[in-house]
């Protein structure tokens, strides 16, 4: 009896930013996988690197800004034909420039409750409840 193939596991990490009461999502290109859909900014970690420094780097790379790491939200296994994804999510503060949208067709700031009426990326769904919980929190303290 042969044993099945192993399969490739990337490790992949993403990170919702909050500014204020909001949080970016990017749309991917049209012509990538799941193109169209939205998403939490971020990409593969490289061979040696950390969760932490990756989602750095990624967030530089692609939208030409810094943030600050506030928490780990947790993570998704993604199961494709060919390999798995685990995908890391972080919740961050954008502690640079205004984001640019240059791995991106699009960014968009929203609000708590504003989640749903986008189509998201499945993956990133997991996060939502607990990065709106977050937002909810911010308009709160504000108004104390």
């Amino acid at each position: 009896m042969t044993e099945p193939a192993a399969r490739d596991l990337i490790l992949v990490v993403a990170a919702a930013i909050l500014s204020g009461e909001r949080c970016l999502v990017g749309q991917r290109r049209r012509g990538d996988s799941l193109g169209g859909m939205w998403e939490f900014p971020g990409g593969k970690v490289e061979l040696e690197e950390s969760l932490e420094a990756a989602i750095h780097r990624e967030i530089a790379e692609e939208l030409a800004t810094e943030i600050r790491i506030l928490s780990y939200l947790g993570e998704e296994i993604i199961t494709r034909p060919d390999r798995d994804i685990r995908l890391c999510i972080f919740l961050t503060e954008l502690a640079g420039p205004e984001p640019q949208p240059i791995e991106h067709e699009a960014l968009r700031w929203l609000g708590a409750g504003e989640f749903e009426h986008l189509p998201l990326a499945p993956a990133d769904r997991f996060a939502i409840p607990q990065v709106e919980l977050e937002l909810r929190a911010r308009r709160f303290a504000r108004r104390s």
